[in-house]
């Protein structure tokens, strides 16, 4: 299939032909992960990460495990189809190429993107490292309408992944 993809070159919108090859790309078969890898390569100019918010919305749903709360009967390019869990190879790509995207702050996407950068502060370190970064290019690009929610939803996960319980910072004796 991925040669077949490969092989139409520029008459299909890169957007079609990214996602499967991006998904076959975390492969452990040299020969699919190859021919991915170039097609990913060779597709990654050509792709709209401002305006194809069809595009971004399948990306980011890609990388989900579950739908965003009050999300789950959404159909279309933001359907998440639930995994029990995700290659943290593919969540990390995912998580880079969005940081590139001016689209991601468009009101359709935010709940998803914020979603999946509060899914990527569970993951390991170099994700969650993704996902901070994708939260910060995210304020630059988010409509102003849907900024206090998502810096709410985002701030209440770091708390809760890197300070469970809430923390009490205790007063040493050097301090004032």
């Amino acid at each position: 299939v991925l040669k077949w993809l490969g092989s139409l070159g520029a008459d299909p919108p890169a957007a079609l032909i990214y996602l499967p090859s991006l998904v076959a790309s975390i492969e452990n078969y040299d020969a699919v992960c190859n021919l991915a890898e170039s097609n990913c390569k060779r597709l990654d100019p050509e792709l709209d990460l401002a305006d194809d918010v069809d595009f971004l919305g399948r990306l980011t749903c890609a990388a989900l495990t579950s739908a965003p709360v009050g999300k789950e009967a959404q159909e279309g390019a933001l359907k998440v189809e639930p995994k029990a869990n995700m290659p943290a190879k593919l969540r990390l790509k995912v998580l880079s190429l969005l940081q590139r995207s001016k689209g991601i702050g468009k009101p359709g996407l935010v709940p998803h993107v914020v979603h999946l950068v509060c899914q990527g502060l569970r993951d390991s370190e170099q994700v969650q490292l993704a996902a901070l970064q994708l939260a910060l290019v995210l304020t630059e690009h988010i409509d102003p309408e849907c900024l206090a929610l998502a810096s709410a939803a985002v701030l209440q996960e770091v708390e809760a992944v890197f300070w469970p319980g809430g923390g009490v910072v205790a007063m040493g004796a050097a301090t004032p």
